[in-house]
């Protein structure tokens, strides 16, 4: 009876554990404003969405806001679950994310928020403290000198 307490106890864990591997993959769109210079990132964010179990579908919209809105209702078509969006031209990035909503889809907005529209998400980092930071760390590096 213990044996099979503890079988029964094996197998529960593994599969709570595991379920997030075997299930279907989340699919993740990502509609970027252009790839130039954001290859690292890209790269970065690639081997991170394999590593968890997640499909990720890139788009380049080559800073075009007509073609990016084009692509965007590509990815939704496609049944992606989550948007991610560095928007060309943020004023007019409004009707991707209705169009998401539409879809039953959250939408993140990295970098740019995106004026009237109802984003789920949106992240960028304080670009004055980050000045600020940089600034710090160079002068206790080279703390003499002209500079």
């Amino acid at each position: 009876m213990r044996l099979r307490f503890y079988i029964f106890l094996c197998f529960t864990f593994l599969f709570l554990t595991g379920w997030g591997h075997m299930g279907p993959k989340v699919g993740i769109g990502f509609s970027i404003d252009h790839m130039k210079g954001r290859e690292p990132f890209l790269a970065k964010l690639r081997e991170v969405t394999e590593d968890n179990h997640a499909l990720l579908v890139l788009k380049d919209a080559q800073d075009d806001p007509e073609t990016q809105e084009l692509q965007a209702n590509e990815l939704i078509k496609e049944g992606i679950q989550v948007l991610v969006v560095i928007s060309c031209d943020p004023a007019k990035a409004g009707p991707i994310v209705a169009a998401a909503h539409i879809g039953g889809i959250k939408v993140i907005s990295l970098e740019r928020l995106i004026p009237d529209s109802d984003l789920d998400y949106f992240i960028d980092f304080n670009k004055e403290k980050a000045g600020e930071l940089q600034a710090q760390a160079m002068a206790e590096k080279v703390s003499k000198g002209r500079y």
